[in-house]
């Protein structure tokens, strides 16, 4: 039994509009570093999981790149999805494989585009989770301690510990709940026992696949029958690829998580951030007299608040408040910190519009 990592490297990072794009989404841009997102959550995976273990699930357009920033991972673990159908299709087309290779291995499931300011913190948590999901057939779901009622998370709440993994307790969870207004995400807050859905998962192949059938069977069914066909588990496979387009656009909550008996959580500390949009910068990145600047040089005058980004030209802001200001050779982006969230209707739109060049 070994254990395996399955990265969703898949997302296309709309509200990061305009620097993310179709070419080279959120997860694979250098948002505050030398590295991409994608390669340092590689990079927190690596002591745990080498690389032959290791599974990227990524669009088929990004594939490339992906063997390019990552040249230690053989390149039949890097799968390009067809077309994006969320995170359950992703998460059975990985389990399947791992099954194939390894019937009882255990696998985390970790999305290419979060932050993790104390990865040794996390990776003792995520090894002993591990060992956990080993000894047992549990789903295991990662709830971050909130430290402030974000209102871009969704969270979930749990209940008494039912058990232990490796030292660690683990909770029952009794409902996950969809991202909340003002008021309510600080009462839940206050409540103590609601926690940020982190989108990452451990268990076993096996048993994710078993809870899948039960539940999800119209994503796993199509997909298990490919398998039994031939070895079409594969980028640029016909089969997959028609397969795949037909499948339904859910995710793995959805699915499988808010429906399930053998899910637990365990508690996580470690300054974690979906960075889910321009303002969350704000979170990670150091500040310069309460404003984030990335890029090239600007100019600041009577600016706060404000996060400020631009590639290969001057910005100066002046005189303004909680705005994000982003600028690349093409586009700028100038929104209120309170409507960061509201930029992916910006892609709606130019995709409505057919404005490809700007996607």
């Amino acid at each position: 039994m070994a254990r395996h990592a399955v990265i969703m490297a898949g997302g296309s990072g709309t509200r990061f509009w305009p620097w993310s794009r179709r070419q080279l989404p959120k997860q694979f841009l250098k948002l505050g570093g030398d590295r991409s997102l994608f390669e340092l959550t590689l990079e927190r995976i690596r002591p745990l999981v080498p690389p032959e273990r290791t599974l990227v699930i990524c669009n088929r357009d990004h594939v490339d790149l992906v063997g390019r920033l990552a040249p230690e991972l053989p390149a039949e673990n890097i799968i390009g999805e067809p077309v994006a159908r969320n995170t359950a299709p992703c998460i059975a087309l990985a389990a399947l494989i791992v099954q194939r290779r390894d019937p009882e291995g255990t696998l985390c499931v970790l999305p290419a585009d979060h932050h993790v300011k104390e990865p040794a913190r996390f990776q003792q948590l995520l090894d002993s989770v591990l060992k956990g999901a080993e000894a047992n057939d549990r789903l295991v779901t990662f709830g971050i301690i909130p430290t402030h009622p974000h209102t871009g998370y969704g969270y979930v709440q749990a209940s008494e510990i039912v058990g232990h993994a490796d030292g660690v307790a683990l909770l029952g969870v009794d409902q996950f709940v969809e991202k909340p207004h003002r008021s309510l995400a600080e009462e839940y807050v206050t409540q103590g026992n609601y926690y940020w859905n982190s989108g990452m998962f451990v268990w076993k192949a096996r048993v994710v696949l078993e809870e899948l059938r039960q539940y999800a069977p119209d994503v796993l069914r199509p997909l298990t029958e490919l398998a039994e066909t031939g070895d079409h588990l594969r980028t640029g496979d016909a089969e997959l690829e028609r397969v795949f387009q037909d499948l339904p656009s859910i995710s793995i909550d959805y699915s499988i998580m808010e429906k399930s008996r053998r899910i637990v959580l365990a508690r996580g500390d470690f300054g974690w951030s979906d960075l889910g949009s321009w303002d969350s910068l704000e979170d990670v990145l150091a500040m310069d007299n309460s404003n984030v600047t990335i890029g090239a040089p600007m100019i600041l005058v009577d600016t706060r608040r404000c996060v400020v980004c631009a590639h290969d030209r001057l910005v100066a802001c002046v005189g303004v408040e909680d705005l994000v200001v982003v600028a690349t050779g093409d586009a700028v982006l100038v929104a209120h910190k309170d409507k960061a969230q509201d930029v992916r209707q910006v892609v709606q739109k130019l995709e409505a519009d057919g404005r490809d060049e700007y996607l």
